[in-house]
C-alpha cells in the first residue's frame, strides 16, 4: 500500500505561490512572526546603539563636569530603552514560552541576550557607582553578537528523532458507528465500552502507530545500521480538535498503553474547524522545537472545513527556513470520496519539504483495518529518514 505523494521538485523559498487574498493570518502568527523578523532585529541593533551612545555621552560629560541636566534626559532615555528590551524578552517568553530560550532557534543565545538586557537594566536602577555607565556599556556591547554569522554545518547520519504532532478530530459526526475498533484489537475491550465509534477506530489506530513506532526503532533500515536505530528520543504529542482544540498530551516519550488510556479521557463533541487545530500544533512545534528533530504531523478529519492557507504556508515555510520542514500527512477518514480541504494542505507543506523516502501525503481511509494499516506504514516508514543537522554558532541576520 503506498501513502507518499512523490516529491518532485526542491522546495522553493519564494513567494511566487502566495495564498489567495481572503485567507487571513491569526493574530498570534502575526505577532509571533513580527518579533523573530529581522527588522525588529535591526531595530533593536540600531536602540542598542543609540543606549551606547548615550550613556558613552554622559561618561565624556560627567569628565567635564558640565550639562548636569543633559545628563539626567541622557539616563531616563537609556532607561526607558532598557525597558523597551526587558518588554521584548517578557513578551517572547509570553509568545513562545520559556523553553524558547533553551531550544528554540539559537536558543541559547537569545538566553544569553535576555540575561544582558535585564543585566544592563538592573544595573542602570540599582548600582548607584560612578561607574554604573561604564557597566551598562560593557553590557550592551555583548549584544552585537547579533551581527554576526558564522556557523558550521554537521552531517549526522545516526538515527533521526521525530516530534509526532497527531491532529485527530473528534467532532460530533466522530460518534458515527459505521466504523468502530475491529474485534481483532488488543484494545477492543476498553473501546467497545466506551468508544464503539468511528473516534474509537481512530484512538485504536493512533495505538498501533505508537507500538509500531516502538517496535520499528529496533529494525535495521537500508540507511542506518542496527546499532544507531537502538537510540530512542521519539516525543509525540496529541491534539484533539472540534471547534476547538485541546492537548491531551505533549512532548511525551511514546509510551502506548500510558498515553492510549489519556484518550479513552475524551468524547466526540462539537464542530469541526481546521483554523484552531493547524494553530495548536504550530504552538506544540515552537514550544518544543528541537533542530535534532524532524516534525511530523499527522491530521485526520471525517469531513471538510475551511483551509487555513495563509497560516498553514506560513508555518511550513518558517519550520523550512531553519531547516526544520513539516511533513504533513492527511487522512480523510469515513465514506466520503474526497476532500479538497486535506488535500490542500498536504500541496501547501510539500512545497517546503525535500525529496526523500519520508514525504506529505493525503490518504483516503474508508474503514478501522486500512487506518490501522496506514498509521502502521507512516510509523515504520521514518526509519528511512536522515536528517541534515545544522549547528549555528551565531545567529544570522536574515
Amino acid at each position: 500500500m503506498s501513502y507518499g505523494a512523490t516529491i518532485t521538485e526542491f522546495p522553493r523559498y519564494d513567494d511566487s505561490s502566495k495564498v489567495a487574498q481572503s485567507s487571513q493570518k491569526s493574530a498570534y502568527t502575526s505577532f509571533a512572526e513580527f518579533l523573530e523578523s529581522k527588522r525588529l532585529m535591526v531595530w533593536g541593533l540600531i536602540f542598542t546603539t543609540i543606549d551606547i551612545v548615550a550613556l558613552a555621552a554622559v561618561i565624556l560629560i560627567r569628565l567635564e563636569d558640565v550639562f548636569t541636566q543633559f545628563i539626567e534626559l541622557l539616563l531616563k532615555l537609556s532607561l526607558v530603552i532598557n525597558i523597551m528590551f526587558a518588554i521584548d524578552v517578557l513578551l517572547r517568553i509570553i509568545v513562545f514560552g520559556p523553553m524558547y530560550f533553551r531550544k528554540g532557534k539559537h536558543g541559547l543565545l537569545h538566553a544569553f541576550d535576555a540575561f544582558l538586557v535585564l543585566a544592563a537594566l538592573s544595573v542602570g536602577i540599582f548600582l548607584k557607582i560612578k561607574e554604573t555607565e561604564l557597566i551598562e556599556v560593557s553590557l550592551l556591547s555583548l549584544r552585537y553578537w547579533r551581527i554576526f554569522t558564522a556557523h558550521v554545518k554537521v552531517i549526522e547520519y545516526k538515527y533521526p528523532a521525530f516530534h509526532i504532532i497527531l491532529v485527530m478530530d473528534r467532532s460530533g459526526s466522530m460518534n458515527g458507528t459505521d466504523i468502530t475498533p475491529t474485534e481483532k484489537s488488543r484494545n477492543y475491550a476498553k473501546l467497545k465500552n466506551s468508544h464503539d465509534n468511528r473516534l474509537g477506530a481512530v484512538y485504536d489506530a493512533v495505538y498501533s502507530f505508537m507500538d509500531a513506532r516502538l517496535q520499528t526503532r529496533y529494525q535495521p533500515s537500508s540507511r542506518t545500521p542496527l546499532i544507531t536505530d537502538r537510540i530512542d528520543r521519539d516525543t509525540i504529542s496529541l491534539v484533539l480538535f472540534d471547534d476547538e482544540a485541546d492537548v491531551i498530551f505533549e512532548n511525551e516519550k511514546i509510551k502506548a498503553d500510558f498515553l492510549f488510556n489519556k484518550m479513552l479521557e475524551y468524547q466526540t463533541r462539537g464542530g469541526t474547524d481546521f483554523g484552531v487545530a493547524i494553530e495548536k500544533a504550530d504552538l506544540l512545534i515552537n514550544k518544543h522545537f528541537d533542530a535534532t528533530k524532524t516534525n511530523i504531523v499527522i491530521f485526520l478529519s471525517d469531513g471538510e472545513a475551511d483551509v487555513p492557507e495563509y497560516d498553514l504556508d506560513s508555518i511550513c515555510k518558517r519550520n523550512a527556513k531553519k531547516n526544520s520542514p513539516i511533513y504533513l500527512h492527511t487522512v480523510l477518514f469515513g465514506l466520503d470520496t474526497g476532500s479538497d480541504s486535506l488535500e490542500r494542505m498536504v500541496d501547501i507543506a510539500k512545497k517546503y519539504t525535500p525529496p526523500g523516502p519520508v514525504t506529505c501525503s493525503f490518504t483516503k481511509v474508508m474503514d478501522e483495518v486500512v487506518l490501522t494499516n496506514l498509521f502502521t506504514s507512516i510509523a515504520s516508514n521514518l526509519r528511512e529518514h536522515k536528517k541534515e543537522y545544522r549547528w549555528w554558532l551565531f545567529q544570522i541576520t536574515n
